[in-house]
């Protein structure tokens, strides 16, 4: 059993509590299995996976819970459990839960790291240009389309790696080859 708080971005001081269960079950009912003669004892393994949340939804009326059997790799279990929490999360109406309101995002996104450093100096040409760059909560994030990246006025793609709140922006200059 797994107890954690999912926060949404705009209630970050409204948490809901979730809960999750996995049990290995094995049905009753023999399965036909072509490689045994006639039939094995007990039916395939299987995950019950069981999920709860305190969250409300918009009638004022607790969301889910989740029970399901999955069979599968433990990757297909977790990826199962992920996609059903984010279902409940959208069926979770955050604003209605309370004395809670909406924050703003007050704060702009900020550079945490960068290489080379503002002023750096004796940088080789052909070193990467990394930026950090984080948005507290309850921002809203960082929208890596919209940004726009030049080295020394030239205007470059980067590669964008991470999440809405915390993204790496990094180029790495081709090398010049002599003629």
């Amino acid at each position: 059993m797994a107890n954690f708080y999912v926060t949404h971005h705009k209630f970050p001081t409204n948490p809901q509590y979730f809960t999750v269960t996995l049990q290995k079950v094995a049905g009753f009912d023999p399965e036909e299995n072509p490689n045994f003669s006639p039939k094995v004892a007990l039916g395939e393994e299987y995950w019950k996976v069981f999920i709860y949340t305190t969250g409300l939804d918009s009638f004022g009326e607790l969301v889910g819970p989740v029970v399901a059997g999955v069979t599968g790799s433990a990757q297909t279990v977790n990826e199962f459990v992920e996609d059903k929490i984010a279902d409940l999360c959208a069926l979770i109406d955050w604003s209605q839960q309370g004395e809670f309101s909406p924050e703003s995002d007050s704060s702009a996104p900020y550079i945490s790291e960068q290489f080379p450093l503002v002023g750096q100096t004796d940088v080789p040409i052909t070193s990467p240009v990394v930026l950090r760059v984080r948005d507290y909560l309850p921002g809203t994030g960082i929208d890596s389309s919209t940004v726009v990246m030049k080295i020394d006025g030239h205007l470059i793609t980067p590669d964008v790696t991470g999440t809405k709140y915390d993204s790496t922006f990094s180029f790495s200059p081709k090398p010049i080859l002599g003629s």
